[in-house]
């Protein structure tokens, strides 16, 4: 037989297993409704469960019970009594361990595609006791296990994959916990909705920009900006390009400085999708992207033009990012599929 007709079943028991749990998630939701941030878990929204590890033991101590039966023996008796105690004292601890702890999500960073989103989430213990092991999940993703000291808060995060430019976005984080002993899994849905922005991953080689016109500085352009006669020097500024600054002057007196230039100066480029003709959307939209983080870097402003939407020519962090973002959301007319 080959692997591929054994490996089917194993793929429809998953998936039917995946239908069930969001059949389950949707009566969770319909009985609780969306919840509010901050989230506390109470005790009618937890859910606790013998964990793969506490079934061998439930058997064990069965078994133990059974021999002391079979042999009448007092030693027998005592120990799974005693074993038996145990499995019920963590039991009550294990529920205890997530009762009362507040959840609050703190949004995620936009990331390229490719690299890693990281879910912040504080978690926020207003009890006496120290909070054990705690772990919050995302889908098939989960946090580092966190520990929670009395009335203290941690920040925790989970990382998800950006496999796909848009909005990632999940509905529903789980709070889980196996303290102690990994006998039990505790567990509460909280139904919060988190998203993320994933940007288009940036082409690997360098994008040769679109050509742009010269033009007066005295007819609209960027005065003091332009590359034929030395105007002077001014103080440095975040964003300006290292080709630009006076490395004379910085080793003369410590402190950075450009030099401005005068006359006529190129327009600021227009990166436009329409213009590039090679590869699908998603190889042009990297290549855009990659112009865009370019023009950045070398602190020149620079516009956008997407069919129906576009940006007018500026600069600065806020022009790189809203540029970035008109991208991951842009959908052509012929893609259909949601997202």
């Amino acid at each position: 037989m080959s692997h591929a007709g054994v490996a089917v079943p194993g793929r429809r028991t998953r998936r039917r297993e995946r239908r069930r749990l969001n059949r389950l998630r949707q009566w969770l939701l319909r009985s609780h409704g969306r919840d509010a941030a901050p989230l506390t878990l109470k005790r009618r929204r937890l859910y606790i469960l013998p964990s793969r590890q506490g079934l061998v033991f439930a058997l064990m101590v069965f078994t133990m019970l059974l021999g002391a039966m079979n042999y009448d023996n007092a030693m027998g008796y005592l120990l799974a009594f005693l074993l038996g105690g145990v499995g019920l004292a963590a039991m009550h601890h294990a529920h205890r361990n997530l009762l009362g702890v507040e959840l609050t999500p703190l949004g995620a960073e936009p990331v390229h595609v490719g690299q890693t989103v990281l879910y912040r989430f504080r978690l926020r213990n207003p009890g006496r006791v120290t909070r054990y092991d705690v772990v919050l999940r995302l889908g098939e993703h989960h946090s580092r296990p966190a520990d929670l000291t009395a009335d203290a808060e941690v920040v925790v995060a989970v990382g998800v994959p950006a496999r796909r430019r848009g909005r990632q976005r999940f509905d529903t984080v789980i709070v889980e916990s196996r303290h102690p002993g990994n006998l039990f899994r505790v567990w509460s849905w909280a139904h919060l909705t988190v998203t993320a922005t994933l940007w288009p991953a940036p082409a690997t080689q360098p994008a040769e920009l679109p050509p742009a016109a010269e033009q007066s500085g005295h007819e609209g352009g960027l005065a003091g900006a332009g590359e034929e006669d030395f105007a002077g020097l001014r103080e440095f500024h975040r964003g300006d390009a290292p080709r630009r600054i006076a490395w004379k002057a910085y080793a003369r007196d410590q402190s950075l400085r450009v030099k401005q230039f005068s006359g006529n100066q190129e327009a600021p480029p227009v990166l436009d999708l329409d213009s590039l003709s090679a590869g699908d959307l998603e190889q042009r939209l990297s290549v855009l992207t990659r112009q865009a983080l370019d023009c950045a870097r070398a602190g020149r402003p620079f516009g956008l033009r997407l069919p129906g939407v576009g940006l007018a020519p500026a600069g600065g962090r806020a022009q790189l990012e809203q540029a970035l973002t008109l991208m991951a959301d842009f959908r052509s007319g012929d893609d259909h599929e949601p997202r």
